[in-house]
């Protein structure tokens, strides 16, 4: 069997399950029995192997815009590709139940243990998730040395666990065979250090002036 994920918005569940959705099921994946790959569309092999990549669905009951832009910051800082806006991959099981203590208690999740048809799909997808993580940083480094007083003990809190989601996920991924694509990450980590100890450093100096 195969889930298939992408821009499914809008497309019946007929021509990839043979029957309607269920009101209670996640909209967003298809389980099928043959694979569909298109511009759109993907299909990973569902495996059941918790040892393999993880494809992670959610449904939200009503339209809580704000969960959808915490989970994706979230989940770009733990290097899990975006497919749509609640279908993400992850590279690693561990990972699972912080996205989920993000939800709701009325959220509906689906979990599947998955390996890829196309690599290259994964490669690129991961390689953006880094991009967007590097933009992520960089944005709140430049309002580090900008901040004082509390924002600084804030921005240095959230640097802080963001460089040690990076360095997790990015070994996770190095062990499935995309190091190459993670390999910015750990000269990013490098730089959030540096720019830590230069703004501690100014404060420090401040302080005595």
């Amino acid at each position: 069997m195969y889930v298939v994920f992408g821009v499914t918005s809008g497309m019946s569940s007929i021509p990839f399950e043979g029957k309607y959705k269920e009101p209670n099921d996640i909209r967003d994946v298809h389980v099928s029995g043959a694979p569909r790959i298109n511009h759109v569309l993907h299909s990973f092999v569902i495996t059941g192997n918790r040892d393999d990549l993880v494809v992670w669905s959610f449904d939200i009951p009503g339209y809580e815009t704000h969960i959808y832009s915490d989970i994706k910051e979230r989940a770009t800082l733990m290097l899990c590709p975006r497919i749509d806006n609640s279908t993400y991959l992850l590279p690693d099981v561990s990972l699972v139940d912080e996205l989920n203590s993000m939800l709701y208690g009325n959220a509906r999740v689906a979990v599947y243990f998955v390996k890829p048809l196309d690599k290259s799909f994964v490669s690129s997808a991961l390689k953006a998730t880094v991009n967007a993580a590097r933009a992520l940083i960089n944005q709140w480094v430049i309002n580090l040395f900008r901040s004082r007083g509390l924002a600084t003990t804030r921005l240095m809190d959230i640097l802080s666990g963001a460089s040690e989601d990076l360095i997790r996920s990015a070994d996770l991924w190095s062990r499935r065979g995309f190091t190459e694509e993670v390999g910015p990450v750990y000269a990013m980590v490098d730089y959030v250090k540096s720019s830590m100890e230069v703004k501690r450093s100014r404060s420090r100096r401040a302080g005595k002036g």
